[in-house]
């Protein structure tokens, strides 16, 4: 049988959750449309299943090179970016392990992006949820709006997984800030918009987006979420990233988060107290922050 390929590096990251990481090569090898090559980066695992799970791949009827990298432990960014300088071909797709490509995502893209010229960063399309919603985008054609980044119905989405990458822009703007433990998609999708780079969408459902708990992007302590959160907001502000109401929103939106993991926890005098910090950057917009905007009031 012969296979159809597109000039497409397809780049998987994966840290101590190689239990996921058969699944996700196979559904990059089951793609309509393949892609030439598929990276695996172990961003420095304790065990080394994840080479073991890799091998098995090497040799594919689908003709896709597979290469597998070890690194030291630095982050996703770090991993990504490695994935990034052993890539090959002309456009780039990440997959998070523990997510499923659906047959028809590169395919898709592709279709959008192969006429498309060096103006644009890439193509997106929209994802099945774990939990069974379907995310949905609005289609856009031109420079994206920042302050609408990752908000449904209204802008674009706001994590890698569901783009199709120019690599050509990807390396334009640096990659990724291996300074930053979360938010890292944030955060290069809009320098490459600040970089004027146009961005096109949106094609149907692409990949199946699992949502578990404590993995690199969802980790469970709250503290170290909001740090790490904080930081990436630090920078958005030096670089007026957002507007001046955008950012006071997500520092405040950032500050409850926290504060509903401190009242999970009981920390209740605590938790009140950053409450009543983050309303200092903006007044609560949603019922639940009302509810806890009121409630800090009373409680101190």
């Amino acid at each position: 049988m012969v296979f159809t390929h597109a000039p497409i590096s397809v780049i998987i990251t994966t840290f101590n959750d190689y239990q996921f990481l058969e699944q996700a090569i196979e559904s990059v090898l089951e793609q309509l449309l393949l892609p030439s090559e598929i990276i695996v980066i172990d961003d420095g695992s304790e065990l080394p299943e994840a080479e073991v799970i890799t091998n098995k791949f090497i040799e594919n009827d689908k003709n896709v090179k597979v290469s597998f990298y070890c690194k030291v432990n630095g982050g996703a960014s770090s991993a990504r970016n490695l994935g990034l300088q052993k890539s090959t071909y002309e456009y780039i797709a990440f997959l998070d392990v523990d997510d499923k490509m659906l047959p028809n995502n590169l395919l898709d893209k592709y279709n959008l992006i192969k006429n498309l010229n060096e103006d644009y960063f890439g193509v997106y399309g929209t994802a099945i949820r774990s939990t069974g919603e379907t995310e949905i985008f609005p289609d856009t054609d031109g420079i994206a709006n920042t302050d609408e980044l990752d908000i449904q119905g209204k802008g674009i989405p706001g994590g890698s997984p569901f783009f199709l990458f120019n690599k050509s822009a990807l390396a334009q703007v640096g990659g990724f800030d291996e300074e930053l433990k979360c938010n890292e998609d944030y955060d290069i999708l809009i320098r490459l918009i600040k970089a004027e780079k146009k961005v096109k969408g949106c094609t149907p459902a692409g990949f199946y987006r699992n949502l578990r708990q404590n993995s690199l992007s969802r980790p469970s302590d709250p503290a170290k979420n909001f740090t790490r959160v904080m930081f990436f907001l630090e920078k958005a502000e030096w670089l007026n990233y957002y507007s001046f109401e955008c950012l006071n929103q997500r520092k405040m939106a950032t500050h409850i988060t926290y504060v509903k993991g401190l009242l999970e926890e009981r920390q209740y005098i605590k938790a009140f107290k950053y409450a009543r910090k983050g309303f200092k950057y903006s007044k609560p917009v949603t019922g639940k922050q009302k509810i806890v905007y009121f409630a800090s009031l009373s409680f101190l």
